[in-house]
């Protein structure tokens, strides 16, 4: 429903606490205005003859935002598909390759296991055998068991060093995965915007021309009207300035008796009231300005 500032007007002086609130001139000032501004106004429809019923095309008012949300919605399906397939990829790889690392560190600790266990059996037989020839306390015990600890800790540490380069080898070969994963997700966003744009293009396309079709068959159907009845028939146009011109002259007849009404409301009130009412009251406020300036000068001077 369109805006009436003088309904509006009316509906707050019902709610207000102006003049004579309460009073039985007060509630049927308000009453007769309420029923008068809320009223609706007569509608003129002119006669017409009964013409056919023909059944027009719809127009496809979908803007460029819908068929592009169309469009998105049509290729969603297709753009995880693609997405999960590069991101399956390589996790399937990266799986692969993490547990060969894990496997490594299994081995690490194998042989870590196995150098410990053959150092331990080395010793005890090295010290057995010069405890039967009297040498545990010689500087030939001291030098051999100081021999079978460095053998010890260069096995250990090769054991260390293969499992590092094999870990770095791993590490390398998972960053190469994760940057061949976005450059191919980069790629595909480059293609998914290609197709979505030509997809777009193709539903807007199609949109146009369904609307030039529907267009031209629609007039023909008002051009068969006009040639079967021809000006017997009062276009829409036509009719709705005649309702306007109505409407309008129905508006001033209704200010005009608000203003008549007004007037016997303020005609009971000091100059001060009316100053107040008609500087602050929205009711008065919201009058035709040359109205408002008749009740102010006649009543406030």
């Amino acid at each position: 429903m369109a805006y009436d500032p003088l309904a509006e007007s009316a509906s707050w002086f019902a709610r207000a606490t102006g003049y004579q609130k309460g009073t039985s001139e007060y509630d049927e000032f308000v009453k007769k205005m309420e029923e008068l501004l809320n009223k609706p106004y007569d509608k003129i429809t002119p006669d017409k003859p009964d013409t056919p019923k023909y059944d027009e095309m719809d127009m496809d008012e979908r803007s460029y935002e819908e068929l592009q949300e169309l469009a998105r919605n049509q290729l969603e399906e297709y753009r995880l598909q693609q997405q999960n397939a590069i991101n399956n990829k390589k996790e399937t790889e990266s799986n692969a390759l993490n547990d060969s690392l894990a496997n490594a560190e299994k081995l690490l600790q194998q042989r870590q296991e196995e150098i410990e266990a053959g150092y331990e059996i080395a010793k005890d037989s090295l010290n057995s055998d010069l405890n039967k020839r009297g040498l545990s306390r010689s500087s030939i015990a001291a030098n051999t068991n100081t021999k079978l600890e460095n053998s010890k800790a260069s096995a250990i540490n090769e054991n260390q060093n293969q499992y590092s380069q094999h870990l770095q080898e791993i590490q390398s070969q998972l960053s190469k995965l994760e940057a061949e994963r976005l450059q191919a997700l980069d790629q595909f966003d480059i293609t998914y915007a290609a197709k979505l744009t030509t997809s777009i293009n193709e539903l807007v396309q199609a949109r146009d021309k369904a609307n030039v079709d529907a267009l031209k068959y629609n007039n023909s159907i008002k051009e068969q009207i006009q040639n079967d009845y021809g000006d017997s028939l009062v276009n829409t146009e036509k009719e709705e300035t005649i309702n306007q011109a109505a409407k309008e002259k129905q508006m001033q007849e209704r200010q005009q008796e608000f203003y008549n009404q007004a007037r016997v409301v303020l005609a009971s009130m000091s100059p001060k009231e009316v100053r107040q009412k008609l500087e602050k009251d929205p009711i008065f406020r919201n009058l035709p300005q040359h109205m408002y300036t008749a009740l102010f000068r006649e009543f406030v001077k």
